[in-house]
């Protein structure tokens, strides 16, 4: 195994010429250039790849739903029949 630092070396990404002591090696086992090397951040190792960590048992801070009084009618108030309404879209 050759150990000057004169030891030439391929990127095995791009495929220029370093000095061997130049290339690092990948999670992948290959050695990359300082140029093609994504430090700590690769397809394997993304923090995108890993699923998010949701605590499951938050408490609703307010679970009642919003009142709808303003939307509540009476059965007397109620229009029973289609005849009765009066609707400007049905103009036909």
């Amino acid at each position: 195994m050759a150990g000057s630092s004169r030891t030439p070396g391929i990127c095995d990404q791009c495929g220029f010429q370093y000095k061997l002591q130049q290339l690092r090696t990948t999670s992948y086992n290959t050695r990359v250039c300082p140029e093609c090397w994504d430090g700590i951040w690769n397809i394997q190792t993304n923090p995108l790849n890993y699923a998010p960590i949701i605590d499951a048992d938050l408490p609703l801070q307010n679970p009642r739903p919003p009142s709808n009084a303003d939307r509540n009618i009476t059965w007397e108030n109620a229009i029973m029949f289609w005849e009765d309404q009066t609707n400007d879209w049905n103009l036909v």
